[in-house]
């Protein structure tokens, strides 16, 4: 599960709080906004879910709050749609419930751009 809170393109929020007007589900899983929450679940049935804005984006900022109770998720950027899988080619900061949590990972591309250490996760927990 995934839950994202407002992403700013300038001075307009991309995620409207509500709903998901602007936004397309491209794959499997299930997407639902409540009380300002935008979450994602998917079934290990499932296909790999993804949600792209539906409009090109330049600049942006993105602040993110989330918790994941399990498998392996994240937030794409720079990215675009491509045919079958995996959807989209581009960069994903990781948000997953393992080891992974906070890298950047090029999909479709070379992989790890930043592979997290344990390092770097015990800073973060202190």
């Amino acid at each position: 599960m995934i839950c994202i809170l407002p992403l700013l393109l300038l001075n307009d929020n991309l995620f409207d709080g509500k709903t998901l007007k602007g936004w397309e589900v491209v794959g499997g899983g299930k997407w639902t906004v409540s009380k300002g929450v935008l979450t994602g679940e998917c079934s290990k049935a499932d296909e790999q879910g993804v949600l792209l804005y539906e409009k090109p984006v330049t600049d942006f900022r993105a602040k993110l709050k989330f918790r994941i109770s399990g498998g392996n998720s994240g937030f794409y950027f720079r990215a675009e749609r491509v045919d079958g899988q995996p959807l989209v080619k581009g960069f994903q900061a990781e948000i997953d419930a393992i080891e992974d949590v906070a890298g950047i990972w090029e999909t479709a591309g070379r992989g790890w751009v930043f592979k997290p250490d344990a390092k770097l996760h015990a800073m973060s927990s202190s």
